[in-house]
């Protein structure tokens, strides 16, 4: 099983991104959450397999939580969803530790990118009953549709 933590202040994106990762397939378990705060709450609780958050949130923002994480000494797999994949952007989730960043409107749109971007973070980690799940799931298509973030 594939546990997913999202991560998204917008109630429209967080359920219909939910929706979506659920209907992708019976592997996959998604926990979603309004806020970094609660986020931080729930990572506290258990292990997930990788966390799918949102760059821009009020109070705490996708940059920050993902800090967060690595200061508490997790190596959690995280992908960055952001509206705006500028490149000031990627580099902050580079520095931060993120895996993987990810335009939100391709990760609606073309729904094999942002499976694309969790099974790619989730290789990180080197998890290969995770990594065979999402190839199941998710056709390598849509390339031009996320920036690697990971340190070349």
């Amino acid at each position: 099983m594939i546990k997913i933590l999202h991560v998204d202040d917008d109630p429209d994106s967080r359920e219909q991104l939910k929706w979506w990762l659920q209907y992708s397939g019976d592997q996959l378990e998604v926990k979603s959450t309004e806020s970094a705060s609660e986020a931080l709450e729930e990572l506290e609780k258990g292990d997930f397999s990788c966390v799918v958050s949102d760059y821009d949130m009020p109070g705490m923002d996708g940059i920050e939580l993902l800090q967060a994480v690595r200061a508490s000494g997790k190596s959690t797999p995280f992908v960055m969803l952001s509206n705006f994949c500028d490149a000031r952007m990627v580099e902050a989730a580079r520095e931060a530790g993120a895996n993987e960043c990810c335009a939100k409107e391709s990760a609606f749109t073309e729904e094999c990118v942002l499976l694309n971007s969790i099974e790619r973070a989730i290789g990180d980690n080197d998890d290969p009953g995770e990594q065979e799940t999402l190839k199941r799931k998710a056709p390598q298509r849509g390339a031009a549709q996320h920036l690697d973030v990971r340190k070349s």
